[in-house]
């Protein structure tokens, strides 16, 4: 037997995951993570973009120990988290197909992957600035965000798991369902001879009778 490669993950501030991924899985798993793995690159990239410009911005009003500012770099954490797991997703599902959910654990694995490089990336932050004035604030805005990606992480798998995607129009059955409901409404409303008053503080006739 051939030597096992693997790839060794570490969050870049002394701890590593439990886990350790094999590369000489299938084809399919193979060009997942491939793709994974860039996408990964592209979302730290653009997160230290969005974080360097508002942290210009602040800079500029001398506010860059602002509670407000450490907001921010939560927000565009999470954003760009998101954004990348809805991504990492949506190349699953184009690749997969009907198979997609069998590669729900590369999707969480690649979560995670991301997940251990922000907060070491902030950790970093964190210690560097140790040497000003410190801002309570931000020791536990970074200790919000932890379980806020994790709290991402959960529902987008179960969303990757049953098939939603956000943001899309819902199915056939769900359409059919609403209209349903909307005609039930309108023809209650029609059986009772209700209206719509023409303005507020008015009565239809058909109310006066």
């Amino acid at each position: 037997m051939g030597l096992r490669k693997f790839v060794e993950i570490s969050d870049c501030a002394g701890h590593k995951p439990t886990f350790r991924q094999p590369f000489n899985a299938t084809p399919m798993r193979n060009l997942i993570r491939k793709r994974l793995t860039e996408y990964r690159i592209d979302a730290l990239d653009n997160i230290a973009v969005a974080v360097n410009n508002t942290k210009a911005n602040f800079a500029k009003r001398s506010a860059l120990n602002s509670d407000r500012l450490y907001l921010f770099i939560n927000e565009h954490n999470k954003t760009g988290f998101a954004q990348y797991i809805d991504r990492s997703a949506n190349f699953i599902r184009y690749v997969a197909g009907l198979s997609a959910s069998q590669y729900a654990d590369e999707l969480r694995d690649a979560a995670k992957d991301l997940k251990y490089e922000i907060m070491a990336k902030m950790d970093r932050d964190n210690f560097m600035e140790w040497a000003v004035p410190g801002n309570p604030e931000r020791y536990q805005l970074r200790n919000e965000l932890e379980p806020a990606l994790d709290k991402l992480i959960e529902r987008k798998l179960e969303d990757f798991r049953l098939g939603f995607i956000e943001g899309k129009d819902m199915n056939a059955t769900t359409h059919n369902t609403v209209n349903i409901i909307k005609s039930n409404i309108s023809h209650t409303c029609k059986s009772l001879n209700l209206g719509r008053a023409p303005f507020p503080g008015t009565r239809p006739k058909s109310w006066n009778k």
